[in-house]
């Protein structure tokens, strides 16, 4: 966080670290399992200098928003919406937050998990991977585990869910790469590779600029 704007919200430095897990794992999320997706249509080299142009513009996007927050003395994206746009922006925005982000954030949470616990839960137990499966592992983890947290007041308070779903990615990163260290030392995966695919940008870009998007 910007010095100068640390000093007109007030927030302390041992208090930094829980809003640093949350919002990052906002940033990261959904968005680093679909990686791979994305490298896959636009080829390494593009999908590449795509995740840096993203990265950049959401750079870009976060120092104006501190910048304007600090000027016109707002801690919240409402609130300032309220003081740029007058009472019509602030809806508006809510509106953005609850529809898109929030509810499209749900959406995607849940589409991941109906594509991979459903096969995990069938291979521990030998069951069968059906529909009817992946409904049921799909409304249990909503009601159960996305419900509540949801409901929390105090965003703070899921730092630690944050830090665990970090854990989560880095375990499945170093798993990567270790079930594709024989291919990665071997060099067979050079001939199947694509570095340069224009005709499937306009299906990862979504995905590149949600990823550096600050979701909260």
């Amino acid at each position: 966080m910007y010095p100068e704007f640390r000093g007109q919200v007030n927030i302390q430095p041992a208090m930094d670290w829980p809003f640093v897990i949350n919002l990052g794992n906002s940033i990261v999320s959904v968005s680093f399992l679909a990686m791979p997706y994305c490298m896959k249509q636009c080829g390494i080299l593009l999908g590449s200098l795509l995740l840096a142009a993203s990265a950049m513009l959401g750079r870009v996007a976060c120092d104006l928003l501190l910048k304007a927050a600090q000027a016109n003395r707002k801690r919240t994206y409402e609130h300032l919406a309220l003081s740029t746009f007058g009472a019509p922006g602030k809806l508006l925005v809510e509106l953005c937050i609850s529809a898109l982000l929030l509810f499209g954030g749900c959406v995607a949470y849940l589409v991941v998990i109906g594509d991979v616990v459903p096969d995990l839960v069938a291979t521990i137990f030998g069951w069968e991977s059906t529909w009817s499966l992946r409904a049921a592992v799909l409304v249990i983890l909503a009601f159960t585990v996305a419900f509540p947290l949801s409901l929390m007041k105090n965003i703070e308070s899921l730092h630690g869910t944050s830090t665990a779903s970090f854990f989560f990615y880095i375990s499945f990163a170093v798993l990567m790469l270790f079930f594709a260290s024989s291919n990665l030392s071997s060099g067979s995966w050079a001939s199947d590779t694509v570095m340069w695919d224009a005709s499937g940008i306009f299906r990862s870009i979504p995905i590149f600029s949600l990823s550096f998007t600050c979701q909260t």
